[in-house]
């Protein structure tokens, strides 16, 4: 728990360091309890008391078919005296007529746009039996309702297309697994609202029930002619797309166009080199047509070669001779009948000597040995004369071949372009057929699901229609089925408790002041032998760190680490 403990040292036990904090932090974290609490409570008050009315249908197959059976006996299970139970098959086709969007746009008509989207009002159900307590928590509970939702703004079309939206979304039709009783229920914040909407629905849907089935028998053979007329107009329009295809010679018309323009591309821009190079030909050709008129054949050319400097070899000439004499007069001095090499004169003639050579040696290393001797005149051919001769007589291959390059592009390009306007004919032709196509296709299917529909209502009335029949009208809810207010408030209870408890548990492991004496004997590995008591004014002064404390202490130093050690104030 701590980095600047001395290695050896005992830790830091966890448990008491977490057990320390919650302690000192306990009025805080039970303050921050029932503040979550509290939070919990207005988030579940936020939300609106929810009511359900259910209503209940029976679907029974026999031959009562024109009998609207609205009694409130039977189940839904084995035959019943009001007709045979209907089967798995026909419980699916009657929730699909009271799936209908006719049936919602209905009762929302009926019912009204005001009525569905009328905002909750917890004190609308309050009498004089009511306490006041609770009475006291409904306009409170009103006045939160008010602020977070408000009135419903729009125009007239809106809020008809969200009061739509509301009974789509709170309204659910679905059947009994395993029976053939169907439930019809609706959740509001208002219970008649609640159970006008489930009544409503079902005298919709009964209505819808009847239109359904009282169509014409002869709809099946209609369904079917419509169905084979509309096959071999797919027929017909499949192989005229087909040898129209044929006739394009585009099997893949998207990537035909995609290479006929990168083909026109490159061709363009080869047709734009060719007329460049043309050009640029014919301007080369003109200039060197005028330098052949204008420049000579030849040329005089002025020349200079390098001869030996005269000075220089004079110079040269002294320096050899001095060399020479300086030679004979060494040799002077060896072998019998030789001069005394210790004679001041003899001395004095060869110092002159060598100086006189270097002398020399010195002024012909300053000239050059080499210089420009006189201008040369000479007659030789013009370079430029040559290039330009050679260029008049190259022109007229090199046209003809920039020429049958330009005509070549142009040609491609012209053929690229006629090839890509077919292609877009084609694709405009291709378009209309996948289009009759695709709408053929569309109509069949949906042909074929009216004609199987047909088809299973015809079947459905050789032994009888089906019947469908109210078994519960709708109910007046009483209790609300939502929200649940306690689990908020617990949620936000625990929250708010272990949130302040690993809150304080965090800030008591990041606080390095020592404030017990069993912190200082287990950092420093000495035994406490008295302790000031706390006192507020010296707790303002601030604490020794942990950090300060030295890691180690050597033997030799102890006593003056003991005399040297900081007080430290520590509350028991």
């Amino acid at each position: 728990m701590n980095a600047q403990q001395p290695p050896g040292l005992p830790p830091f036990d966890p448990m008491e360091i977490t057990w320390i904090a919650i302690v000192k932090a306990r009025w805080k974290i039970l303050a921050a309890t029932g503040l979550g609490a509290a939070l919990g409570l207005v988030a579940g008050l936020a939300r609106p008391n929810l009511y359900t009315s259910v209503g209940k249908f029976r679907v029974d197959a026999g031959q009562l078919a024109s009998v609207m059976d609205t009694s409130l006996s039977g189940g839904g299970a084995g035959s019943t005296p009001q007709g045979l139970r209907a089967t798995r098959e026909e419980v699916v086709d009657e929730l699909e007529i009271l799936y209908s969007p006719d049936i919602i746009g209905a009762v929302a008509e009926t019912v009204g746009t005001e009525a569905i989207l009328r905002p909750a009002d917890p004190s609308a159900f309050d009498n004089q039996w009511t306490p006041e307590h609770i009475r006291l928590l409904h306009r409170f509970q009103g006045w939160v309702l008010s602020s977070l939702g408000g009135p419903s703004q729009g125009s007239d079309w809106e809020r008809k297309e969200r009061a739509q939206l509301a009974l789509f979304e709170r309204t659910f039709v679905n059947s009994i697994r395993g029976s053939n009783v169907i439930i019809v229920s609706h959740t509001s914040p208002h219970p008649d609202v609640a159970q006008l909407v489930v009544r409503e629905y079902m005298k919709a849907g009964e209505a819808q029930h009847v239109e359904v089935f009282a169509q014409d028998p002869r709809e099946r053979e209609e369904l079917r002619e419509l169905g084979s007329v509309l096959r071999e107009r797919l027929r017909i329009q499949e192989e005229g797309f087909r040898d129209h295809k044929l006739e394009c010679g585009f099997q893949d018309l998207e990537q035909s166009t995609s290479s006929l323009t990168s083909r026109i591309t490159q061709l363009q821009s080869e047709l734009r080199h060719a007329e460049a190079e043309l050009a640029e030909l014919d301007a080369s050709y003109g200039a060197a047509q005028k330098m052949v008129r204008d420049e000579p054949a030849y040329i005089q050319q002025s020349e200079q070669s390098l001869v030996d400097n005269p000075d220089w070899v004079a110079a040269n000439d002294v320096y050899i001779n001095l060399q020479r004499a300086v030679t004979e007069m060494e040799m002077a001095a060896v072998g019998p009948g030789a001069r005394n090499p210790d004679d001041p004169a003899y001395r004095g003639e060869l110092a002159d000597l060598m100086t006189r050579r270097g002398l020399a040696k010195a002024q012909r290393d300053a000239m050059d040995p080499k210089v420009l001797g006189p201008e040369t005149m000479r007659r030789q051919p013009n370079p430029a004369f040559a290039n330009a001769q050679r260029t008049v007589a190259d022109y007229p291959g090199r046209k003809a071949a920039a020429e049958a390059r330009l005509l070549g592009a142009r040609t491609q390009g012209e053929k690229a372009i006629m090839d890509l306007d077919a292609a877009h004919r084609c694709a405009g032709t291709h378009e209309s057929f996948s289009g009759l196509i695709t709408g053929l296709k569309d109509e069949i299917v949906k042909n074929d699901g009216e004609y199987a529909v047909a088809v299973r209502r015809t079947q459905n009335e050789a032994r009888g229609k089906t019947n469908l029949r109210r078994i519960s009208e709708a109910s007046l809810p009483l209790e609300k089925d939502g929200p649940r207010r306690s689990k908020s408030i617990l949620i936000g209870l625990f929250l708010g408790l272990f949130g302040a408890a690993g809150l304080a548990v965090l800030l008591e492991v990041l606080n390095r002041r020592l404030r017990r004496p069993v912190e200082v004997e287990r950092l420093l590995g000495v035994r406490v032998l008295a302790a000031m008591p706390e006192c507020k004014g010296w707790a303002k002064r601030g604490r020794v760190e942990r950090s300060v404390i030295p890691r180690e202490v050597k033997p030799s130093d102890e006593g003056a680490a003991e005399d040297e050690k900081p007080k430290a104030e520590v509350s028991a």
